[in-house]
């Protein structure tokens, strides 16, 4: 038998409704009727307190359903590549304030929007990777503002605008103009990194 069919089950069996449930394992209605649904699967804790709220056994869960086994693996390498997500968004942007300071040349602009892209690339494989395992996008989780939505989309914008000024800067040298678009490509990166701190301290969370 399927875990989230055991869990629907074994609840009405005791007579509760997914809220009475939700509300005793302290999460939403909507992850108690995915979890019975088998859209996603609860978490090690979650499957804890379920075992003892039903007085169930916790090998008999995970035996039950080798998806669950499965979810609980791949949650784990997620948690193993979350400080790898993080290392490479922090390295997006050093490398491009760098672009704002180094030496300019046709090869390092070259380099820069190769690593910039790869970054870009690695990120959003990881990203999607952790929605895969969660069983939810992480963007629906930030309603206010959905930052990880527009997240790349800025940042390949910004890696744009700094790539053509650092090639106006080769090919013009320093005028009025490029010096006006490099503290606006500044300022631009300055937002982008702001809106990231916030967004990791839960600003945006509705």
């Amino acid at each position: 038998m399927k875990l989230g069919e055991r869990l629907q089950q074994t609840r009405l069996e005791r007579e509760l409704t997914q809220q009475n449930l939700a509300t005793a394992m302290h999460v939403s209605r909507q992850t108690i009727s995915n979890w019975e649904t088998g859209r996603t699967y609860p978490d090690i804790d979650s499957l804890i307190g379920l075992s003892n709220y039903f007085d169930l056994s916790l090998d008999v869960l995970l035996k039950e359903d080798r998806g669950v086994t499965d979810y609980l693996k791949r949650q784990e390498v997620a948690a193993q590549l979350a400080p790898v997500s993080k290392l490479s968004t922090i390295l997006t942007y050093l490398i491009l304030t760098i672009s704002l300071f180094a030496p300019m040349s046709d090869i390092w602009s070259l380099i820069i929007l190769i690593a910039v892209v790869l970054l870009i690339i690695l990120n959003h494989r990881l990203e999607k990777f952790t929605e895969n395992v969660n069983g939810v996008s992480i963007t629906t989780n930030h309603k206010a503002f959905n930052w990880p939505k527009f997240r790349w989309w800025l940042i390949a914008l910004a890696s744009i605008v700094t790539i053509v000024g650092i090639w106006l800067y080769i090919h013009f040298g320093q005028t009025e103009l490029i010096l006006i678009w490099i503290v606006v490509t500044a300022g631009g990166w300055l937002l982008i990194g702001i809106l990231e701190l916030l967004f990791r301290f839960n600003v945006f969370a509705s």
